[in-house]
């Protein structure tokens, strides 16, 4: 069944652009999805090659020089440009390398080195060289690869920001101090709330097969795995260990290295609570393959959704979950 749009005009008697109307599951054409996802993968593994992987090594590259860069001015002073820079490297680890190839975007592109498939990457001890960071990354996969992107917008995505914070929106307290927890949270998010609620679905997961009562998120405070496999290895490392290297350069130097790493933290988990969502988009694509895959999307399976960026957001959902 078509979609139909309504218009509205406007002040000045001009209609608006159309708004659409949703469609229901029923007038989807699942099978018709099926084919057009199917074929979409075998054009995207088909283009994968070479240049994929000069891509990734090249943003691996950048990510370290910004880390580098960002420490070797840190001792000089607290100063927005080193943290930034540090960021920047905590960040392109997260979200441009690890996420990509923990969702299997490079594991069957020819060529590629097993630590750069999913299988290896960040396991054991790999970890600290290839992500460390807060979050556990078993618990990432359970969490996030496994039930997050496989339920998007559902109730039983783990990672729905509507639900999540249904206890503030129900609670009694004045808006500025609502406000207040929101910003809070937003600048610690990583180690407040992602690294807790992974690794509690990873192990509320073995617990449902155990027969045990889940845990929730406030509860994952007393858990000791928190604390031994997230919080304080990366708080060790990045604000204990870090600065003591700086030591020899005097206590200042190391106390700067310390407000600028603490600092960098701050602008890693700011800008991704802003931009959480993008991130089920995948980037690893070529330009040109993004650009096939977009055109395949738009005559294909346009025709049963409605919003104009769905091709783009159906690209990127495919991409980053088949297998």
């Amino acid at each position: 069944m078509p979609t139909t749009s309504i218009a509205a005009p406007t002040s000045e008697g001009h209609p608006t652009p159309p708004r659409p109307v949703p469609l229901a599951a029923r007038d989807i054409d699942h099978a018709g999805f099926a084919r057009d996802l199917d074929a979409l993968k075998r054009e995207l593994r088909a283009q994968a090659g070479q240049p994929d992987l000069d891509h990734l090594a090249k943003i691996e590259r950048w990510g370290r020089l910004c880390t580098a860069a960002g420490y070797a001015t840190a001792w000089l002073a607290p100063n927005p440009l080193s943290a930034l820079l540090l960021s920047q490297g905590r960040l392109t680890r997260w979200a441009m390398v690890a996420h990509h190839v923990s969702h299997r975007g490079y594991d069957h592109v020819p060529g590629v080195p097993e630590e750069r498939t999913s299988r290896t990457f960040a396991t054991g001890s790999r970890r600290f060289r290839d992500w460390f960071d807060w979050i556990d990354p078993q618990a990432w996969n359970v969490e996030h690869n496994r039930l997050h992107h496989y339920r998007l917008g559902e109730l039983a995505d783990p990672d729905l920001v509507e639900a999540n914070l249904d206890w503030l929106r129900a609670s009694d307290l004045p808006r500025p101090v609502r406000m207040a927890v929101i910003a809070f949270f937003a600048s610690t998010w990583k180690w407040t709330y992602y690294a807790p609620n992974t690794l509690r679905v990873l192990l509320n997961d073995g617990a449902q097969r155990e027969g045990s009562a889940p845990r929730t998120l406030a509860s994952m405070w007393g858990e000791r795995a928190l604390w031994e496999r997230c919080l304080v290895p990366y708080a060790t490392a990045h604000f204990v260990l870090a600065p003591l290297l700086f030591l020899p350069l005097g206590p200042i130097a190391a106390t700067n290295v310390l407000v600028n790493s603490m600092l960098a933290e701050w602008f890693t988990n700011l800008p991704r609570s802003w931009s959480s969502p993008p991130t089920t988009r995948a980037r690893t694509c070529t330009p040109s393959t993004s650009r096939s895959a977009k055109a395949r999307v738009s005559s294909t399976s346009a025709r049963w959704w409605a919003p104009p960026t769905s091709a783009r957001a159906v690209t990127s959902t495919t991409f980053c979950t088949v297998s």
